[in-house]
């Protein structure tokens, strides 16, 4: 079966920081694994199907188009922070090369990783917004149901709208594995 993706080279483009001038289809690969990773739990399995099938068929409903607008921000940042190490070096027979060209100077692998701390910053917040929109607008969702605790803020609310902080005393207690005495056999 195709693996189906929810976001395209175009809207990748506008909504990440590759500029016009990009080989774009060196970055596309990373769609399907960002959105893997960051995004179908959010949406969840049946969510994530109708999506899918929209897509395939087509027949985005308004609703979904909506949807997939707060979607394309998080999943293009979120492929640009995947395929960044791989766009930065290469594996190629001989080995991992980084490519340096007379015009310009090689990043260093400091610089890379602050540029994908930049993009993880900003990705978390438009996942985070994702998941606000989803909750704000969880009657015309039915199908969502994430697949793991989002930090679904609807979820927190008291009788006058406003958000409960959950307490967290910051100690947990894990059972182990105690090993038995010879006596206690």
């Amino acid at each position: 079966m195709q693996e189906i993706v929810l976001i395209n080279e175009v809207l990748l483009k506008k909504y990440s920081p590759i500029t016009d001038n990009t080989d774009v289809t060196e970055f596309v690969p990373y769609i399907s694994i960002a959105q893997k990773l960051h995004i179908n739990k959010i949406l969840g399995i049946a969510l994530l199907n109708e999506l899918e099938d929209q897509i395939i068929n087509d027949n985005l409903t308004p609703t979904n188009g909506d949807l997939m607008i707060k979607i394309a921000p998080a999943l293009s940042i979120w492929t640009c922070y995947q395929a960044l190490p791989f766009h930065w070096m290469k594996i190629v027979n001989k080995g991992v090369t980084s490519f340096d060209s007379e015009n310009s100077n090689a990043a260093t692998l400091k610089d890379v990783g602050q540029l994908r701390q930049y993009l993880k910053d900003d990705a978390q917040t438009l996942t985070q917004q994702l998941i606000d929109f989803l909750c704000e607008c969880k009657s015309n969702y039915p199908l969502w149901m994430p697949d793991v605790d989002c930090k679904c803020r609807c979820n927190d609310k008291d009788e006058f709208g406003t958000a409960k902080l959950k307490y967290d005393s910051g100690v947990h207690f894990y059972k182990t594995n105690q090993r038995k005495g010879i006596g206690s056999l």
